[in-house]
């Protein structure tokens, strides 16, 4: 997946040490953890899960300083953490934000610019293709923000849908 394996055997101890420096968000991860495991009834022993999910968001912060923390990527390196240990969690989501093709870095800057243009190709592909949606939509004043940001920042791995499914 991502090229993990190569990643992990070439770079594990750019892991270990993002771990070790200071993070300017980490009173933020800290903050956000017990909600995230709390939703996530799925794991195994919380405290593994705690201390995994808070190194791998840890080093992130570290790794990528222009993104810090997001919201959102909690639940997105939770759900990576469900299959897969730490290090490789870490490994994919640093691909994914670096990579061109994904673009996650883009979602989560501060500000969330890469997220409105999201919103527009929303609205266009709605137009097209469920044009009654979108009128009713707008008629009741939905804006595309109420219910893709969740969805988009948790690329769908928000718990209000089962491990099960997020993870496919």
């Amino acid at each position: 997946l991502a090229g993990v394996d190569k990643l992990c055997r070439e770079h594990l101890s750019s892991f270990q040490r993002q771990l070790r420096l200071p993070s300017q968000v980490h009173e933020e991860i800290e903050r956000d953890i017990h909600r995230t495991i709390d939703n996530y009834a799925e794991y195994g022993g919380e405290e593994a899960a705690v201390r995994g999910l808070i190194e791998v968001l840890h080093a992130l912060s570290v790794e990528v300083p222009a993104v810090g923390y997001c919201q959102g990527m909690n639940y997105v390196v939770a759900t990576l953490l469900s299959v897969m240990p730490p290090v490789e969690a870490f490994y994919v989501m640093l691909e994914w934000m670096r990579s061109q093709h994904f673009q996650m870095q883009q979602m989560y800057l501060p500000g969330l610019p890469y997220i409105q243009i999201h919103f527009i190709v929303h609205q266009s592909l709605l137009a097209q293709h469920l044009p009654k949606l979108q009128a009713h939509l707008l008629q009741n004043n939905v804006g595309a923000d109420m219910y893709l940001t969740e969805w988009f920042m948790t690329l769908f791995c928000y718990s209000k849908i089962s491990l099960d499914v997020s993870s496919r």
